[in-house]
C-alpha cells in the first residue's frame, strides 16, 4: 500500500493552534493588568474597584460635613406690635349705640371660679355598716378557664348601700355644678380575726383579695412632672386614664366588677347576696347600668335568682291556678297605677296586655273577669292618650307634659342608691372554726385625675380613684370547723381509746367508724365512706376520705377523778355531782398545744349528736 505524504502544517496543527491561544491569554493579562480598563469617573475623578469603596465614603463625609456647617435662612418678621395696639383702642363710647336687652339675663348655675387651681379632692361618703351572707360550698373553680376544677371552700359576701344622690351632692359642691356624675368602682374589704382570748385588735385587719370578680380594672401610674406653665402630667398618662373611664361606663363588665355573681355552686349552701333595700331594687340597678334608655318598666334579667326562689324573685310553680291569676291581677293593677304615676304608656301597655289576658283565664272567677274588663278600658284609654301627647307635642289630658323623649318613652331616673358587694371566695382564704368581722370602703373614678393644673395639691391629680373611710365592722360571723373527733371508747387492757371522726367533706358531713390508738399513735385514718357523687347529683359514691385529729395521743389515764357539772335547782344554778374516776386522752398537736378529752362527756356530747344528724346518708 502506498503511503500518504503529510505536508508541515498539518504536521504541526495542534502546536500553531496552542499557541495562538497562549499568545490571546498573554494579551487578554496584558490588557487588565497594564492599561486598567476596569475604571469609571466619580466626582471627576478615576476610580478603580480597589479604590472605589475609599472614594464613595470620603464623598458621603464631604456631603455630610456640607449638611452640618450649612445655616438655614433665617426670615425676620416685620414687627406688627404697634398695629395690634392701635387695633385694640377703644374708640370713644358716642360712636356706640346703646342696646337694651331683649330677654332677661340667664342665671349662672356654676359658682364662678376665679383661680383654676382652687379644687380640693372630693369626700366620698363612707359606707354604714355592711351585711354579710356566708356559707360552706363545693364550687367550680375551672368555670372560667373552660375545665372542671371541684373544690369545697367556706366564703363571705360583703355588701353596703352606696348613697349616690350624697355623693353627687358632694362633687357638684367640689368641682361646680355640672361635675356631679359619678363613676363608681370596684369596692374594697378587709377582715380581721377574733383573737384566742374573744377580743378584736385593729392591728388585725388585712386587705382581702376578692374572687370571683370581674374583670380586673386598670389603674395606671400618673407622675406630677414640672412644665411651662405649672405642674402637669404626661399626655401618654393621660391617655391611660381614657382606658379607666371607659372600664368604668362600660356595660356588663361594669356591672360585673360592682356585683358580681358567685362561683358555679355543685352542692352545699347555696350563694345569696344581703338583700339591703329590696331585690327589685338591685335588678333596676342591673337595668339601669345596661341599659340607660330602656324604660325603667320593661321586663328585668333575673340574673341573681337569689337561689330556692326565696324573697321578692319567689317561684310562681307552687301557686295554685287561682291564686296565679289572683297575683296576675294585683300585678296589673300595680302597673296601671305606675303607668298613671309616671306617665309611663309602656306601663299602660303593659297592664292593659295584662287584664286582657285575665279575661281569657279560665282560673279567673267571674268578678275577677268583669273588673279585669273595666280596667282594661282604662288602660286603653290612657294608652291612647299618650298617643295623643306624642303626637301633638302637648302634655296628656292629666295634666302637664309628658316627659321622656319623642318616643313616648319615660325619663330615666337613676335610683339614689347603689348596691355593692365583695365575694371573699378565694380557695383557702377563710379558715373553719374562726369568727371574723369585715369592713369595706368605697371607691370611685377622680373626674379630674391627670389635670395637675386643678388642684391645690397637683398630686391630687394622680389619684385615679378616690377612696371613703372604712365602715364600722360588720356583725361577727363564724364558720364552724372542717373535722370533728370525738373520743367515745376505751380499751384499758391495751391502753387504748377510741375515735369517732366526723368530716365535711365536697358538700356533705361523713362519718367514719370507731378507730382506736394508743399512747404514741397519730390520730389519723383513712376509710371507704359514701359520700355524694360530684358529677351525677342525686347519686352516691364511695371514696377513700381521710380523718384526722390534727394530733397524737400523748396518755390515757383511765383513773382520772371527774365531777359531772349538773343544772342546779334555782334558775341559772350549777351543782356537781360526786368525784369518780374517768377516762381521760390528753393529745398534743404539731404546735405543742395540749388537748384533754373525756370519754364519758364526749359520747354525749351536744356537738356529736348535732353532726350525726347532719351526716350524709347516701342517696335513696
Amino acid at each position: 500500500m502506498a503511503k500518504q505524504l503529510v505536508n508541515p502544517i498539518e504536521r504541526h496543527v495542534e502546536k500553531i493552534v496552542v499557541a495562538i491561544s497562549a499568545a490571546a491569554l498573554l494579551g487578554a493579562a496584558a490588557l487588565l493588568l497594564i492599561s486598567s480598563p476596569n475604571k469609571l469617573e466619580l466626582g471627576g475623578a478615576m476610580v478603580t474597584p480597589t479604590t472605589i469603596d475609599k472614594a464613595v465614603a470620603s464623598r458621603a463625609e464631604e456631603i455630610r460635613d456640607r449638611i452640618h456647617r450649612h445655616k438655614p435662612t433665617s426670615v425676620v418678621p416685620e414687627p406688627l406690635a404697634d398695629e395690634f395696639v392701635a387695633a385694640t383702642q377703644q374708640p370713644p363710647a358716642s360712636v356706640y349705640v346703646a342696646a337694651a336687652p331683649i330677654l332677661p339675663p340667664v342665671p349662672q348655675i356654676d359658682p364662678p371660679i376665679t383661680k383654676v387651681a382652687d379644687f380640693t379632692l372630693v369626700r366620698v361618703v363612707t359606707p354604714a355598716k355592711p351585711a354579710v351572707t356566708s356559707g360552706r360550698s363545693t364550687v367550680d373553680l375551672g368555670a372560667e378557664t373552660g375545665n372542671t376544677l371541684f373544690r369545697p371552700l367556706d366564703w363571705a359576701t360583703v355588701s353596703a348601700i352606696f348613697d349616690r344622690k350624697t355623693q353627687s351632692d358632694l362633687q357638684k359642691h367640689a368641682y361646680g355644678a355640672s361635675n356631679g356624675v359619678i363613676y363608681i368602682a370596684p369596692p374594697e374589704i378587709q377582715r380581721r380575726s377574733q383573737r384566742p382570748d374573744g377580743m378584736w385588735s385593729d392591728d388585725d385587719w388585712t386587705p382581702i383579695s376578692p374572687a370571683p370578680t370581674g374583670l380586673p380594672l386598670p389603674l395606671p401610674t400618673l407622675e406630677v412632672e414640672d412644665g411651662a406653665n405649672g405642674p402637669m402630667i404626661q399626655l401618654e398618662q393621660r391617655k391611660d386614664l381614657e382606658r379607666v373611664l371607659f372600664e368604668l361606663t362600660s356595660t356588663v363588665e361594669h356591672r360585673d366588677r360592682l356585683r358580681p355573681l358567685f362561683h358555679t355552686i355543685v352542692n352545699g349552701d347555696p350563694w345569696s347576696f344581703p338583700v339591703l333595700t329590696t331585690y327589685t331594687d338591685v335588678l333596676k340597678q342591673d337595668d339601669e347600668l345596661l341599659f340607660p334608655d330602656k324604660p325603667p318598666s320593661e321586663s328585668m334579667d333575673d340574673i341573681y335568682e337569689l337561689l330556692g326562689g326565696g324573697g321578692e324573685a319567689a317561684a310562681a310553680a307552687d301557686l295554685s291556678p287561682a291564686q296565679q291569676a289572683a297575683a296576675n291581677m294585683q300585678l296589673a293593677k300595680d302597673t296601671l297605677a305606675r303607668a298613671k304615676k309616671e306617665r309611663s304608656k309602656y306601663d299602660a301597655r303593659s297592664a292593659s296586655n295584662l287584664f286582657f289576658e285575665i279575661q281569657q283565664d279560665p282560673a279567673a272567677n267571674a268578678g275577677m273577669r268583669n273588673e279585669a274588663k273595666k280596667l282594661l278600658q282604662e288602660a286603653e284609654q290612657l294608652v291612647s292618650q299618650f298617643e295623643r301627647a306624642e303626637v301633638t307635642g302637648r302634655g296628656n289630658q292629666a295634666g302637664g307634659q309628658a316627659p321622656g323623649d319623642a318616643s313616648g318613652a319615660p325619663a330615666r331616673q337613676l335610683l339614689p342608691t347603689q348596691q355593692l358587694w365583695v365575694h371573699d371566695g378565694r380557695e383557702g382564704s377563710i379558715q373553719g372554726g374562726k369568727t371574723y368581722q369585715y369592713r369595706m370602703r368605697f371607691r370611685i373614678y377622680n373626674l379630674f385625675a391627670g389635670e395637675a393644673g386643678k388642684f391645690e395639691d397637683p398630686n391630687d391629680a394622680t389619684k385615679v380613684l378616690v377612696a371613703s373611710d372604712w365602715s364600722p365592722p360588720s356583725d361577727p360571723i363564724s364558720f364552724e370547723p372542717w373535722e370533728a373527733y370525738f373520743v367515745t371508747a376505751e380499751d384499758k387492757t391495751k391502753v387504748q381509746a377510741g375515735f369517732e371522726f366526723f368530716r365535711w367533706f365536697y358538700g356533705a358531713w361523713v362519718k367514719s367508724r370507731r378507730h382506736k390508738f394508743g399512747i404514741g399513735d397519730t390520730v389519723k385514718v383513712a376509710q371507704k365512706t359514701t359520700v355524694p357523687s360530684l358529677l351525677t347529683p342525686g347519686k352516691s359514691d364511695s371514696v377513700e376520705v381521710e380523718y384526722s385529729a390534727g394530733a397524737t395521743v400523748l396518755d390515757i389515764d383511765f383513773t382520772r377523778a371527774y365531777r359531772e357539772r349538773r343544772k342546779g335547782s334555782s334558775p341559772g344554778g350549777v351543782r356537781f355531782a360526786a368525784p369518780r374516776d374517768e377516762t381521760a386522752v390528753v393529745l398534743v398537736d404539731a404546735k405543742g398545744q395540749l388537748t384533754e378529752r373525756m370519754v364519758r362527756r364526749d359520747k354525749n356530747h351536744p356537738g356529736k349528736k348535732a353532726l350525726a344528724d347532719k351526716t350524709y346518708k347516701g342517696s335513696r
